[in-house]
């Protein structure tokens, strides 16, 4: 089993998104891409972020579903993506000392 974890931020620009359209955002992804998705607070004086987190069988098939995700995310019309950093990792070397 292989987890990933990606945050995205997107452009800071001339629009001003609130909260809610953020939320809105999450919600959407969680329901088409089944995936657990926060709104990054931390990184908020840097611009707008989200963390995406996902599980599967397969290394290749989340590389992909994030890909998805981040199409999604600029075509959703909330703005386009400034920077994404993602970490993939086998869950067995997660609990190795």
């Amino acid at each position: 089993m292989f987890v990933a974890v990606s945050r995205i931020t997107f452009e800071s620009g001339e629009t001003s998104y609130d909260q809610k359209e953020l939320k809105s955002l999450t919600e959407s992804l969680k329901k088409r891409f089944q995936v657990c998705v926060k709104v990054d607070r931390e990184a908020q004086s840097f611009g707008h972020s989200i963390v995406v987190t996902c599980l599967d069988h397969k290394n290749e098939t989340l590389s992909s579903r994030l890909d998805k995700i981040s199409l999604f995310c600029e075509e959703s019309g909330f703005g386009r993506i400034e920077s994404e950093e993602t970490f993939f990792d086998h869950v067995e070397n997660l609990f190795e000392n």
